[in-house]
């Protein structure tokens, strides 16, 4: 299932950097940038796919772990370690991430006071990588006939929820998952997570399905929803407008065309995917 709220506290694997040079780097697509003294920060959030040999895992699990402990999001009871998040990725079609960096430049103490060269100065560079939200796709169901059908599935970090991050990540998913040429994608939500049924409703999702009951979890009964949409359309008008989608994607074809590994799908249109929904 999916979860766009539910907000507390959660830490996320981090990666740190640092580099000197003479002169100031050359600025980044950035969503955000202070000052603070001599020091300026740049900040900005991009999507990639997730690597199951790196800290990926890592931090995913982190993520997760918040949610398996204090949300009925998910029907998990026991947290998954890194390990087994690792063979998740292996298992799925593909997962990404979303991971902010923040670039803080710190100007150099052996300038002199009054020299405003900004070539001459000297310049420290530290920048920070942390995974703030993760997403896949999965198989719906295991029968070959179903094979044309996906799951979607998103999680934000609690620091950060309320940032449109799991919109952006979803709306990557369904063009990705468009680009492989898959027909329907599903979504599974608590009945009570109202912001995450109304974040799938933005992106042109619609209610198929309620379950009564259907899961038990810190002592209560839990109903779910399932939300289903064409993997066809302009799924990125939602995100630009924050307004609710309409879409009318073309009919299904008589005999469908096999779906692509996303290895096989052109780099150049899966790029352009990632970077139109990074910040």
């Amino acid at each position: 299932m999916t979860a766009a709220a539910f907000s507390s506290s959660s830490s996320t694997a981090t990666t740190t950097t640092t580099s000197t040079s003479t002169s100031t780097p050359a600025a980044i697509n950035s969503s955000h940038t202070s000052h603070d003294g001599s020091n300026k920060r740049r900040r900005r959030v991009r999507l990639r796919f997730a690597d199951a040999a790196t800290d990926d895992p890592v931090a995913i699990a982190d993520i997760y772990a918040h949610y398996v402990r204090t949300s009925p999001a998910t029907f998990e009871l026991e947290p998954p370690d890194a390990a087994t998040i690792a063979a998740r990725i292996a298992a799925s079609h593909f997962w990404l991430v979303a991971e902010e960096e923040q670039e803080e430049e710190e100007e150099g103490r052996d300038a002199h006071p009054h020299d405003h060269d900004r070539a001459a100065r000297a310049a420290r560079t530290t920048t920070t990588r942390t995974v703030i939200g993760y997403g896949c796709i999965s198989r719906h169901k295991e029968r070959p006939c179903y094979r044309f059908s996906v799951d979607t599935t998103a999680y934000v970090a609690a620091t950060h929820v309320g940032q449109a991050h799991g919109l952006r990540l979803t709306a990557a998913l369904l063009d990705l998952a468009h680009l492989c040429g898959y027909a329907m994608v599903y979504a599974g939500a608590t009945a009570n997570n109202e912001a995450s049924v109304r974040m799938h409703e933005k992106l042109g999702f619609k209610q198929i399905a309620r379950f009564s009951d259907a899961g038990y979890k810190f002592g209560k009964w839990w109903d779910v929803v399932w939300l289903q949409r064409r993997a066809a359309g302009a799924s990125g008008v939602a995100v630009v407008g924050q307004s609710t989608l309409s879409y009318a994607p073309p009919p299904l074809p008589d005999v469908p065309a096999e779906p692509l590994h996303i290895r096989d799908v052109p780099r150049d249109a899966v790029d352009a995917v990632l970077a139109k929904y990074s910040l």
